[in-house]
């Protein structure tokens, strides 16, 4: 009896919650972290070969303090002879006081990927009741009249992770509502041990973010209608079209309206991948894990001169927007992911 009660201890399954998918692996529990403080491995030589490169993860010690014992392990944004500009969270490089010589520097997608905080995604919708004090609901919802979108909360089961359309004759849009659940916002607020911070007295005000990533998997089962996925920041809009066959990226500004580019695909029959983002003043669209159309810096560049008026006036910018719209289409939607 006591060598199989042992077999029973030892034995480790991995831990599926079924109300939101949450997976627990084996290996968290058998081989649980050692609470002894973070422990990194530092290339110390590199440096002798290589000049630092901006975004690079380094490690130094302040000159500045006589101790000269303390570690910081920061991310590189500015080298010998820059000034570094911070604004709306972008990093800028240009010259003392002259606004007009800064230019934005834009973050490499393997940098970036490290970058990007989970707001939500749809592969953990709670299957059952979920009890809190603040009611938690599904932050996309039909946003106009039209029928034809299903999965937003009203099926059963899995179902709810999936988002269908049908409606081979119209077209139907969702919006996502960060204002649905305050861990869904669009904003700088991060989750710590304190429910509210002060800052010299007064309360926080959580910051406008509007660098987004937008990503899921599209079937097209029937129809030649489009899909398009709408992201604004600012009073820049970029709409990604699919139809079977091709993809294309706009770009709206007021009244103009600008075609970016186009890309042959697939007639989306099988699932594909759908990345759509934009941060630092890049948007990209990638299929199936390949990039087919990025923006330049001639076709979108931040204004810096009106931002740093809008930032002196003490005025936060512009909440962005994100919407899916399908038309004359059979097709679902899975793994739906923003960041």
């Amino acid at each position: 009896m006591g060598q199989d009660r042992t077999r029973l201890v030892d034995k480790v399954y991995d831990v599926r919650c079924p109300n939101c998918a949450l997976e627990l692996p084996a290996a968290d529990r058998t081989n649980p972290e050692v609470r002894y403080g973070d422990r990194i491995l530092v290339l110390k030589y590199l440096y002798l070969f290589q000049e630092p490169r901006r975004w690079d993860v380094v490690v130094f010690k302040s000159p500045d303090d006589p101790a000269y014992q303390q570690n910081f392990i920061k991310r590189l944004v500015g080298k010998p002879g820059e000034s570094i500009m911070i604004l709306d969270g972008d990093i800028y490089v240009g010259k003392g006081n002259d606004s007009g010589t800064y230019r934005i520097q834009s973050k490499p997608r393997y940098v970036q990927q490290d970058l990007w905080r989970n707001i939500y995604d749809n592969d953990h919708y709670p299957l059952g009741r979920v009890n809190r004090a603040d009611p938690w609901r599904q932050p996309w919802g039909v946003a106009d009249e039209h029928s034809g979108w299903s999965g937003l909360g009203t099926q059963r089961g899995q179902q709810r992770r999936v988002f269908a359309f049908d409606n081979m004759d119209g077209g139907s849009t969702i919006r996502f509502d960060p204002n649905a659940n305050q861990t869904n916002a669009f904003t700088d607020y991060l989750v710590y041990d304190l429910e509210e911070v002060q800052r010299v007295g007064a309360r926080y005000r959580a910051n406008p973010v509007s660098d987004l990533k937008l990503e899921f998997f599209y079937r097209r089962k029937a129809g030649d209608g489009p899909l398009r996925l709408r992201m604004t920041k600012g009073g820049d809009a970029f709409i990604t079209e699919l139809t079977p066959g091709r993809a294309k990226l706009i770009h709206e500004r007021g009244v103009t309206s600008t075609v970016i580019g186009e890309a042959a695909i697939s007639d989306q029959r099988a699932a594909v991948k759908v990345e759509l983002t934009n941060h630092d003043y890049q948007v990209s669209l990638r299929i199936d894990d390949q990039e087919l159309i990025r923006t330049t810096a001639e076709q979108y560049q931040p204004d810096v001169k009106s931002m740093l008026a809008q930032h002196s006036a003490g005025r936060s910018g512009a909440m962005p927007t994100l919407q899916i719209a399908a038309q004359r289409q059979q097709s679902q939607i899975s793994h739906l992911k923003l960041a």
